[in-house]
């Protein structure tokens, strides 16, 4: 409806300032929905495989995505782990694949918990490429990357199960390197290694590259020795 905004006398009424702000404002809507549903549909693929190909949960769960520097809070969202692709819903129930060239990063609110996962598509890094979920981010950047797969008559030879494995990396200085266990973590320091251990010893630190979050005390620490 249109509204009518006056000054002094009937006579001076502007209808048209009041119109004009309200199709700006839908203009303005029009072009962001452009932006936050740019992909393809989605279809369900794997419906006989136990299990599902996403991230804690099938469950749709609210989150911020960030697309082209702009950031899109409190959406439908569920991160595919088997295809490395984020999926949102759109309010008349439409699932789209969002543009993994467009997406910067997306924040997954699930069980209390936040997860915020960076494109590396986009912050190209050597040794990584995809989403990965940031644990950690200073000087050093730890990195945990959730892979999917389906392994054929995996559930007692009889159904096609989905099977996840988590990937650890340390990113430093543009390279990400893959920590596969507590010698592989220490060696990543270098000459550093020395002061590592005795730190590790001096505050009885338990470290265990299975448990990612033992990790970061370690990396804290390693980030305020000079290079």
């Amino acid at each position: 409806m249109l509204s009518v905004a006056c000054s002094g006398e009937y006579s001076k009424c502007n209808p048209v300032q009041v119109f004009e702000v309200s199709s700006t404002q839908e203009l303005r809507a029009y072009r962001d929905s452009q932006i936050l549903y740019n992909g393809r549909v989605w279809y369900r693929k794997h419906s006989n495989v136990r299990g599902n190909e996403f991230f804690e949960s099938a469950l749709w769960t609210r989150g911020d995505v960030v697309i082209n520097g702009r950031t899109f809070r409190d959406n439908d969202l569920r991160y595919d782990i088997l295809n490395d692709e984020l999926l949102i819903r759109r309010a008349d129930g439409v699932i789209l694949i969002l543009n993994s060239m467009q997406v910067t990063d997306f924040t997954l609110f699930i069980g209390g918990n936040t997860f915020y996962f960076r494109n590396f598509r986009i912050s190209k890094s050597a040794g990584i490429d995809g989403y990965a979920n940031v644990l950690y981010d200073g000087k050093t950047t730890l990195l945990l990357k959730p892979v999917k797969e389906i392994l054929p008559l995996g559930y007692k030879q009889v159904d096609d199960i989905f099977v996840q494995t988590d990937y650890l990396y340390v990113l430093r200085k543009g390279v990400a390197t893959r920590i596969r266990g507590n010698k592989g973590l220490m060696d990543l320091f270098g000459e550093k290694r020395k002061e590592i251990r005795s730190h590790i010893r001096a505050g009885r630190l338990n470290v265990l590259v299975k448990e990612p979050v033992t990790v970061i005390p370690v990396l804290r620490y390693y980030d305020t020795l000079p290079d």
